[in-house]
């Protein structure tokens, strides 16, 4: 099975789509992600992520796979048998969304896929630009197992082959100089990877690879956290690495405690629809001393279904705001901002952070969350009272709304 003529925003969303798949799905189901989230998955502008999430949805719609050869017997079909947008206004949470459903034939492989995707560090799609980058680190960290072996030889057309670039050059001098800028590339990137190439025979028929892994493998994991991992992508949420990182273990773990504990009293008959977006929202608040009561009886699921819709619309609207005042700052403000974020940030994060640079997403994602929280001091009026906006956006005349809003004003206070 191949990705290699994926896009790297075909890559990165087919990744995010397996991570949302459980085993013990009898057939795909239709994977959902909010276009807010799609832009932090495909790494692009808030002006351009519609356009580059179509592209990566229609992409895996487009792009066949084919298992097997011409001596054997073959076999294609596409990553998605379905692809779908759906626009704010036609949305039941009133927000956009991209939804995927993969073609039923990888449903054999998906143990395969998903052991694949989770046995390299995840950080390689969002720190390279190039799918011929991101397939070079592949090619070298699953053959030197984790950048345990420090020596790889190859042939090269057989290396030209999987790095998908045998047509593309012939003559083996135009294919190194490729070959050396994509390892500059790779060397430039703070994966830990470091490799160098020479040459082998004359003419040319092999190349050797000299590997120095500084990579933190996920393999080393404690137990206790590739559950947690494990757990997080169970319920559909996305990059609870960056999760971990961003609030620490303890918090992830109460807020995943209290997750399970909602989900077991909304129970009745019922399913929250989108426990990832609840486990998100209750990351964000500190709720070890609060009490999240859920109303019994039949009025339960309308509650918490309410609660959620509202709480997504609004981390939206926090989101996107928050994007719009960055953007806004000044350079000097900026750094003033990003000063008091490493002042105030847990020692993991800024270290993180210090380690990789503000423009990693572990420190974009610190910026947007320090707006947020700060929303009164930093927007002013605006997006202060999750009672006005609810009302702003007509929940007000929804049935039970004293209910949720009180959740809410509790959560967000």
């Amino acid at each position: 099975m191949s990705q290699e003529s994926l896009s790297l925003g075909g890559l990165r969303l087919i990744y995010s789509v397996v991570a949302n798949l459980r085993m013990d799905q009898e057939h795909f189901e239709t994977v959902e992600i909010p276009l807010a989230e799609m832009q932090e998955i495909l790494q692009v502008s808030q002006k351009s992520v519609y356009r580059e999430a179509k592209r990566a949805a229609l992409e895996l719609l487009n792009q066949t796979i084919l298992l097997g050869d011409d001596n054997n017997g073959w076999v294609a079909f596409q990553w998605a048998s379905e692809s779908r947008y759906i626009p704010a206004k036609n949305h039941p949470r009133k927000y956009s969304a991209i939804k995927i459903r993969l073609h039923e034939n990888l449903k054999p492989f998906l143990l395969q896929l998903k052991s694949h995707f989770n046995s390299f560090p995840q950080q390689v799609l969002y720190e390279v630009n190039s799918q011929y980058v991101f397939k070079l680190f592949q090619i070298l960290w699953f053959e030197s197992h984790s950048g345990k072996r420090t020596v790889l030889e190859f042939e090269v057309e057989e290396f030209k082959k999987r790095l998908n670039l045998e047509s593309k050059y012939a003559e083996f001098s135009a294919f190194r100089r490729q070959l050396d800028t994509l390892i500059t590339q790779l060397n430039e990137t703070k994966l830990g990877l470091k490799v160098q190439v020479e040459k082998v025979g004359r003419p040319v028929v092999m190349l050797r690879f000299h590997i120095h892994s500084e990579l933190e493998v996920q393999e080393t994991l404690p137990d206790a956290e590739r559950a947690l991992i494990l757990e997080m992508k169970r319920l559909g949420f996305h990059n609870p690495h960056d999760a971990i990182k961003s609030y620490g273990r303890p918090h992830v773990e109460r807020s995943l405690a209290k997750t399970r504990q909602i989900m077991q009293e909304a129970k009745s008959g019922v399913q929250i629809e989108n426990p990832a977006a609840l486990l998100h929202h209750l990351l964000k608040k500190d709720y070890e001393e609060e009490i999240f009561e859920v109303p019994e009886d039949d009025t339960q699921k309308m509650v918490i279904n309410l609660v959620d819709e509202i709480s997504t619309a609004f981390d939206l609207a926090l989101r996107l705001r928050s994007q719009e005042v960055w953007e806004s700052l000044s350079a000097e403000e900026k750094a003033l901002l990003q000063e008091e974020i490493l002042t105030k940030a847990n020692q993991v994060v800024a270290g993180q952070i210090e380690k990789l640079g503000w423009s990693s997403r572990i420190a974009q994602t610190s910026i947007l969350r320090y707006l947020e929280l700060n929303r009164t001091e930093v927007f002013g009026s605006a997006l202060s009272s999750i009672r006005q906006f609810a009302g702003q956006r007509g929940f007000d005349e929804t049935l039970l709304f004293e209910q949720a809003i009180v959740i809410l004003e509790q959560t967000y206070a």
